[in-house]
């Protein structure tokens, strides 16, 4: 992920907090599924990581890809880090 870029390209449309927060999604998916934002853009323009981010009922007896901790409520969690992803695929998308 090119956090510094993606800082500055969010700075104009969110708030501090919310840049923030974005990026640390961002983070926390590329720390826990092991992989690259930018890779993952090349790849498929982001489709199979969204689809990995997508909350489906196997989730919940343990075959999610990231953890959460037992009181969180998981398909919210994906929900907030695919919302943190898919402004990431978006400014890659604007850099083009």
């Amino acid at each position: 992920m090119r956090e510094n870029e993606f800082a500055r390209w969010l700075k104009n449309s969110v708030s501090t907090k919310v840049n923030s927060d974005y990026r640390s999604r961002c983070r926390r998916v590329e720390k826990d599924l092991k992989t690259d934002l930018d890779a993952e853009y090349e790849k498929d323009n982001g489709k199979s990581l969204l689809e990995i981010l997508t909350y489906t009922p196997e989730y919940e007896n343990g075959g999610c890809p990231i953890y959460f901790s037992k009181d969180t409520n998981i398909a919210c969690g994906l929900n907030s880090l695919k919302s943190g992803v898919n402004r990431y695929f978006r400014f890659c998308r604007n850099q083009k």
